[in-house]
């Protein structure tokens, strides 16, 4: 309730801004497991529609805004992500079509 809230207030306050990352994982019909998602390289238009709609596709090289742990650097994490502002958070995606990907990984 508002106490909660006010706690969290409290917590942004001492630890500045709260940011977020969230996985968005695109699974093809009749996809089970893990290895095969994370092997899709595109999804369909319907889902680059819903990654539209979760934000702003980024170059990653020399992005300069939070990060959610992706490289900015050596392109080590893909070359690209989507990332938005939400009321004052920013918020990047770790997007599984986006996210370079071996079978030993």
């Amino acid at each position: 309730g508002a106490s909660l809230q006010k706690d969290f207030l409290t917590l942004e306050e001492q630890e500045g801004s709260v940011n977020f990352k969230f996985g968005v994982i695109y699974a093809h019909t009749g996809q089970e497991c893990d290895d095969e998602m994370f092997s899709n390289k595109t999804g369909t238009p319907i889902f680059d529609n819903f990654l539209r709609l979760l934000g702003e596709t980024v170059k990653l090289l020399g992005w300069e805004h939070f990060k959610g742990g992706l490289d900015n650097r050596n392109n080590a994490t893909g070359t690209h992500s989507v990332y938005t502002v939400f009321e004052g958070h920013e918020i990047m995606f770790h997007v599984s079509t986006m996210l370079p990907y071996s079978e030993e990984d």
